[in-house]
């Protein structure tokens, strides 16, 4: 079993299968480009906690940071977190050089204005640190048959490319940025397959606040279903970028 199909499994226990393939891709590309996260860890957006529970564990010096109540303390029952705030990412209540390594997945792109966020993240981030971000890229509507309208149903505001990522960041101040696609081809055409199963999910959420736990019953068959997935890593072409910035 490769690491990717690890990384599904689990995530298929816990999210729609629409969002286990595309969290899979995801941490597949991250762990190409940090394998050894070092502490303390910022989690920008930090959302239910499912993904920080996956990707990095539990016994971690994590703080999560969201301005989403409700995620937020579904987050906390995860127990992964050492500490959880609401705030607003554009004015992070941490002082200057506080963190060694900074994670965004999946949250960048649903925000207006993003250079003040950025700013902030480099500003907590030590000298030295690692920012690994995760989001849609430039390419992504071309890869669902829904295209665009699948951008705006997820409010994607900023899919950018690797050049116009590692432009921005460097503005700001980052040193050496480099990146590399996920979400291939196949992996969206999966995607496509299973988005209408994943609107049972965005219900779920809308009137519960928090994905019910009855999908891990299902999870060895739906496994077995996506048995053999693996998204393959390229310089430019995918539907997801994943980029690592160091300070």
């Amino acid at each position: 079993m490769n690491k990717q199909e690890k990384y599904l499994r689990e995530f298929l226990k816990k999210l729609p299968s629409f969002q286990a393939v595309f969290r899979a891709a995801e941490a597949g590309g991250i762990v190409r480009l940090e394998d050894d996260w070092q502490e303390p860890i910022l989690d920008v957006g930090c959302g239910d906690g499912i993904f920080s529970e996956i990707l990095l564990g539990k016994g971690k010096q994590i703080i999560g940071v969201d301005f989403d109540e409700i995620a937020l303390k579904e987050a906390k029952k995860r127990k992964v977190y050492k500490k959880l705030i609401k705030c607003d990412a554009k004015n992070l209540p941490f002082s200057a050089n506080f963190f060694a390594s900074v994670l965004a997945n999946s949250s960048l792109e649903h925000i207006e204005n993003l250079e003040p966020v950025l700013k902030e993240i480099y500003r907590v981030l030590k000298k030295g640190g690692v920012f690994i971000l995760s989001a849609p890229s430039e390419k992504r509507a071309r890869y669902f048959i829904l295209g665009e309208t699948e951008n705006k149903f997820f409010k994607h505001i900023n899919c950018w490319s690797g050049k116009t990522w590692s432009s921005r960041l460097k503005k700001i101040g980052f040193g050496q940025v480099s990146y590399q696609y996920a979400g291939s081809l196949q992996t969206c055409l999966i995607g496509d397959f299973l988005l209408p199963f994943g609107l049972i999910g965005f219900f779920e959420r809308k009137i519960f606040g928090r994905y019910l736990g009855w999908r891990r019953y299902f999870t060895p068959l739906s496994f077995l279903l996506l048995r053999g997935f693996k998204d393959k890593i390229r310089k430019e072409n995918g539907a997801i970028i994943v980029v690592k910035a160091e300070k």
